[in-house]
């Protein structure tokens, strides 16, 4: 899987806004190539929230039919045609969602 930071889609969709001809009748790919498994997603929340409990019990459950078992995107079709590519690393946009839901509480 890959995940792109909130504030990377709002500007996407600013960037679009700002100049719809450029956009229309196409289709974007917006993830920034920042695939990991789900295993590696779940090693780097423990390190940035500093969790240092029990592993996690994996395959408890039977796969579901149809999963896709690898997902990578890349947004170089929205560079070319739009000038956007996402700006936040994964590390960064998680330790910021931590920060913002410490502060939340």
């Amino acid at each position: 899987r890959n995940f792109l930071y909130i504030e990377d889609l709002v500007d996407l969709y600013a960037t679009i806004v700002e100049a719809p001809h450029r956009a229309v009748g196409e289709v974007f790919c917006t993830g920034p190539a920042n695939g990991l498994s789900i295993r590696d997603l779940a090693a780097l929340c423990a390190q940035v929230t500093e969790w240092t409990g029990d592993s996690i019990t994996w395959h408890t459950l039977p796969p579901r039919s149809g999963e896709v078992f690898y997902l990578n995107s890349r947004a170089e079709k929205a560079q070319r045609v739009l000038g956007w590519a996402p700006r936040v690393a994964l590390v960064d946009g998680l330790r910021w969602t931590v920060q913002a839901r410490a502060v939340s509480q």
